[in-house]
C-alpha cells in the first residue's frame, strides 16, 4: 500500500474533500459540506480482471471525471473462496492505484451468500481496514447483495459483525447491502445498524426499477439513514435489455435531489446492455467513443451522435482494438462529465508519481504497469497483444450538458422506435 507519508495529489477529489461521514441521510465531508461522489463499478474480479488495472482506472479519472471506483470482489463461483490470495493481489493492486490518484474507492465484498461466508469475510475486512482505513479514499462495503436472507436474524447480525471489526482500525465509511437484491433500504431503516459512519445500499436497473423503488428510499432518507448507490444500471437487472434513457434520467434526477453518491455497473465488455464497453474494447482504457463500422451511418450511430460521441477514426479504431463504448457507456460517459463540469469537480492533471510516496504494485509508471497488471496467478485473464499498444493522443470528445444529451436521445428513440437488444447472461 502507499506510504503513510502519502497525500492526495492536488485538486483531487480526495484533496478537495477529504475524510467523508455521514450526517444524518447525508455524506458529509471534512469541511462540514454535502458531497456526492460519482464514478464506475468494475465487473466481477473473476471475469473482468482484464479491466482490474492501472491504465483503464487512470483513463476512468481524465477522461470520465470518475470520482469514485468500486472493487467488486468475487467472492463464490472461482472468487475469493477458492482463491484468496490471488483476488486480495488483485483488488490492493487497484485500490492503491485509486489512493494515488486521490479518488474514493469501494472495497466491495461481492457476494450473495456473505452470512454463510462470515468468518471469511471478518477476516478479509480486519485485514483490508487495518491496511488502509488510515487513507481517507477506501470505504468498505461488507454484503453485495443479499437476496432472501432476512434482515434482522441475518443482515444485520453479520453487518453489525464487520462493524465492529472494521471500527477496530478505522471509522471510514462502510456500506451495508440490504435484503432482496440490497432494494429493501426501508426495511433497513427501520432497524439500523449500531455505530457511526454507516449507509445502506441501494441497487437499481433503471429498465426493471421505477418509481416504487424511488418510494422506498425516500422513506429510508426520512427514517434518518444514509442511502449509497453503489451499483446501477441503464438497462434490466439482469443486465441486458435495452438502455433505457427515460427511466435512467428520471433516476439520475432523483440521485442529483437528494445527492446520493452513485457507482455504474460495469466496466466490462461483456456482450449484455449494461456493459460500458464493447466486445474487445482495450484493456488500457482510450476507448473510442464510437467504433466505426461500414454501417456507421446506421441509426444506432445517429442516436450515439445524441451521446455527446463522435466517430473514432480507422486509425484509432485500430491502435484500440475492436471495441469502444456502448450506448450504456456513451450514456454514462456523458453523465460523469456533465457533472464534474457543472459542479466545480477538480480537473488538475494527475502526476504520474506523486511526492511522498514510492510506486509499488499496482503503481508502476506508465512504462511498467503492464507487467504489474499481468503477472498474478494463472486466473489472470491474459492481455492479447493487439490490444495493448499506446495510443499517441487521447481521444477526448467534449459531452453536452447532460439535459440535453438525453432530451436528444429521448428524442431519437421515440422518432424511430430504436429497439436494440443484446445477448448475455446476469451480470451480478
Amino acid at each position: 500500500s502507499p506510504s503513510g507519508s502519502f497525500h492526495a495529489p492536488p485538486g483531487s477529489p480526495v484533496a478537495q474533500h477529504g475524510h467523508i461521514q455521514v450526517v444524518g441521510p447525508r455524506l458529509i465531508d471534512s469541511h462540514g459540506v454535502p458531497v456526492r461522489l460519482r464514478g464506475m463499478s468494475l465487473f466481477w474480479s473473476q471475469w473482468g480482471g482484464k479491466y482490474w488495472n492501472s491504465r483503464v482506472i487512470k483513463w476512468l479519472v481524465k477522461d470520465w471525471k470518475i470520482s469514485l471506483l468500486r472493487c467488486p470482489m468475487g467472492v463464490e463461483a472461482g472468487g475469493y473462496l477458492q482463491k484468496p490470495r490471488a483476488e486480495q493481489r488483485r483488488i490492493t493492486r487497484v485500490v492503491d492505484v485509486a489512493i494515488r490518484l486521490g479518488i474514493y474507492v469501494i472495497i466491495d465484498w461481492h457476494d450473495h451468500n456473505a452470512t454463510a461466508h462470515s468468518k471469511k469475510a471478518t477476516d478479509f475486512f480486519d485485514h483490508m481496514s487495518k491496511t488502509y482505513g488510515k487513507y481517507p479514499n477506501v470505504f468498505f462495503e461488507v454484503y453485495n447483495e443479499p437476496i432472501q436472507q432476512l434482515w434482522a436474524t441475518e443482515i444485520r447480525p453479520y453487518c453489525q459483525s464487520v462493524v465492529e471489526t472494521v471500527r477496530k482500525h478505522t471509522d471510514n465509511l462502510l456500506i451495508c447491502g440490504t435484503r432482496k437484491w440490497s432494494q429493501e433500504v426501508e426495511e433497513a431503516s427501520l432497524l439500523p445498524l449500531k455505530g457511526k459512519n454507516l449507509a445502506y445500499t441501494l441497487h437499481f436497473y433503471a429498465q426493471s426499477h421505477k418509481e416504487e423503488l424511488r418510494v422506498k428510499a425516500r422513506t429510508a432518507m426520512a427514517n434518518g439513514v444514509a442511502i449509497f448507490v453503489t451499483e446501477w444500471g441503464t438497462c434490466r437487472a439482469d443486465g441486458d435489455g435495452t438502455v433505457d434513457v427515460l427511466e435512467t434520467t428520471k433516476w439520475m434526477e432523483f440521485l442529483e435531489e437528494y445527492n446520493i453518491s452513485d457507482a455504474n455497473w460495469a466496466i466490462s465488455d461483456k456482450s449484455e446492455a449494461c456493459s460500458a464497453l464493447q466486445p474487445k474494447a482495450s484493456v488500457r482504457g482510450h476507448w473510442p467513443v464510437s467504433h466505426r463500422k461500414k454501417h456507421s451511418r446506421s441509426t444506432n450511430s445517429r442516436l450515439f451522435a445524441h451521446h455527446g460521441g463522435h466517430h473514432a477514426s480507422h486509425h484509432a479504431v485500430r491502435r484500440h482494438g475492436t471495441g469502444g463504448l456502448t450506448d450504456s457507456g456513451r450514456l454514462v460517459r456523458a453523465s460523469l462529465r456533465e457533472w464534474s463540469a457543472s459542479h466545480h469537480a477538480w480537473g488538475t492533471p494527475t502526476p504520474k508519481n506523486s511526492s511522498g510516496h514510492s510506486p509499488g504494485r499496482g503503481d508502476a509508471e506508465d512504462g511498467d504497469d503492464d507487467k504489474d497488471d499481468d503477472d498474478d496467478d494463472d486466473d489472470n485473464q491474459k492481455t492479447t497483444t493487439s490490444t495493448t499498444s499506446r495510443q499517441d493522443q487521447d481521444i477526448v470528445s467534449a459531452a453536452a450538458p447532460l439535459a440535453r444529451v438525453w432530451a436528444l436521445a429521448c428524442s431519437a428513440c421515440l422518432a424511430i422506435g430504436l429497439s436494440v437488444v443484446w445477448a448475455g447472461q446476469s451480470p451480478w
